[in-house]
């Protein structure tokens, strides 16, 4: 009787361990987000692709234009104009 049982739990934990493989082998791997920062008044020269805020950019837009799928962009205080032909569209959340 305990052969058995213990047989079954070897056949569980193969069982587990294949499911496991199967769900991380068929799972797209995350992306990881980048972070842009934006800062109207940096007194530093704005240095793409603005991932620090020693190195922000000046204008959101450039900051949008450096961002990929995903990334994240951090803006301070402040009253930002945007400018004719801005592809800050209707999906931006802020």
């Amino acid at each position: 009787m305990i052969a058995e049982t213990e047989e079954e739990m070897r056949r569980l934990h193969v069982l587990l361990i294949g499911l496991t493989v199967l769900v991380f082998a068929f799972t797209p791997m995350a992306q990881a987000q980048t972070n842009r920062f934006v800062w109207k008044d940096n007194p530093n020269p704005p240095v793409s692709p603005f991932t620090n805020w020693a190195d922000a950019a000046t204008n959101i837009q450039d900051a949008i234009s450096a961002c990929s799928s995903g990334d994240v962009v951090w803006v301070t205080n402040g009253t930002y104009d945007t400018p004719a032909g801005s592809q800050i569209g209707p999906l931006a959340r802020f």
